[in-house]
This record gives structure tokens, C-alpha cells and sequence, in this order.
């Protein structure tokens, strides 16, 4: 037990074909789900909108009322700087970030179960997550309610699967670093997973300091 869980599963032929099946499902789900997602108007018209205010010039939480962190409508509104503001930018962001989060799932589910049993639960998580289905509609991830959920989801797993590796890849720093970017952007999208992301980097640092780390480098960690 101890060996599989220290040791980085490593990607074979089995893994591309897994990795085909999810992108296939994937794309098929989109196919059918298209544009029937949570309604601009009615059901999330504050993650397009509060972002195009902000390119016009106000500023968040003093010109308006919002309740979780930043980094979202930030994001989103240097989208629409660069690229134009549009329904489109916030379809392609949120199908762009899922897949992302679905490569990490499967990089986490890797690590104790085998390829078909990591696609299985990237299958299992298309229903909850991008496409959950809701009376004929869809409202999953790819048009969140929340892009703060979304994002902050996606980071708090990059945080674990960096933790992962840094584990099982004796102790490279610079994943564990990489991994406390990712815990401070977490604290910037929503304050229930900055929570979660906060125990997770305590619970490394306590690693840390059993295992007679550098000082420097745990303090490097959380500067």
C-alpha cells in the first residue's frame, strides 16, 4: 500500500485511450448541450454583466455590490478587454477551464485507480459538474452560476495535485511552491474553499516540519 501511494503512476497505452474516451463524452455532451445552459438573464446575468462594468470602469465592491473574491470577474473582464464582451468569451472561458479541471481529475483519480476506473469518474462528474442536467436544461460549469465556484474548484485540485507530486517526486520544491500560487488564488475566487485551500497548505507545512524541511523553505512556501 505504502509503495502505490508514493509512487507517480506513470501514463501508459491504457491511459490514452482513456483519455480519448473522456474527450469523445466529452465533445458529445457539449454537442447536446449546447446553449441550453443557465439563462444570461434570468439565472447568472452577474458573471457577464459585474465584468463588463468593471471594463467600463468601476470598481469592485466599491461601485459594486459583490460577495465573493476578485479573481473571477477580474478575469473575465480582462477577457473582454482584449477579446470584447460577449456571451461567447464566457462559453469559451468555461469550457477552456474544464477541461483543464477534467485532466486534473483524472491526474488525482490516477493515482489509486486504473485508466478505465479514472474515465468512469470523469463520466460520473460530467453529470455534476459541466453538464448537470436540470429540466431540459444544463446547469453545470460550462456557464456557471458562479465562475467563482469554477475557478475556485479548479484550483484548489491544481493545489492537491501539485501536493501529489511534490510527494512522490522527492521532494522538488518547486511543485510545492507552484502549489501555494495556486492555494492564494483559491483564497481570491470564494471564502468557503479559501477555507479548505488554508488546511490543506497547514496540513503540508505540519509534513514539512515532521520531516525536518528547511525552515527557509517552509517560510518560502508561505511567503
Amino acid at each position: 500500500m505504502e509503495d502505490i501511494l508514493l509512487k507517480l503512476k506513470k501514463i501508459n497505452k491504457n491511459d490514452y485511450y482513456a483519455l480519448l474516451i473522456i474527450a469523445i463524452l466529452f465533445s458529445l455532451m457539449l454537442y447536446i448541450s449546447w446553449l441550453k445552459w443557465l439563462h444570461p438573464i434570468i439565472d447568472c446575468g452577474r458573471e457577464v454583466y459585474i465584468p463588463w462594468l468593471i471594463t467600463k470602469g468601476d470598481i469592485l465592491y466599491k461601485d459594486i455590490a459583490f460577495y465573493y473574491g476578485p479573481f473571477a470577474v477580474y478575469f473575465i473582464a480582462l477577457l473582454f478587454k482584449l477579446f470584447g464582451a460577449s456571451l461567447t468569451i464566457s462559453y469559451i472561458t468555461g469550457i477552456l477551464v474544464n477541461i483543464i479541471l477534467c485532466g486534473t481529475i483524472y491526474f488525482l483519480a490516477r493515482q489509486l485507480l486504473s485508466p478505465l476506473e479514472s474515465a468512469l469518474m470523469i463520466a460520473i462528474y460530467f453529470q455534476i459538474g459541466p453538464f448537470a442536467p436540470n429540466l431540459g436544461s444544463y446547469e453545470g460549469f460550462i456557464f456557471p452560476y458562479s465562475f467563482a465556484t469554477l475557478f475556485a474548484t479548479l484550483f484548489i485540485l491544481l493545489q492537491i495535485a501539485l501536493i501529489i507530486g511534490y510527494l512522490k517526486h522527492n521532494n522538488p520544491f518547486k511543485l510545492l511552491y507552484l502549489s501555494a500560487i495556486f492555494s492564494a488564488l483559491t483564497i481570491t475566487c470564494k471564502q468557503e474553499y479559501a477555507l479548505s485551500s488554508l488546511l490543506i497548505s497547514i496540513a503540508i507545512t505540519i509534513y514539512l516540519v515532521k520531516t525536518n524541511q528547511s525552515t527557509k523553505n517552509i517560510i518560502y512556501y508561505w511567503l
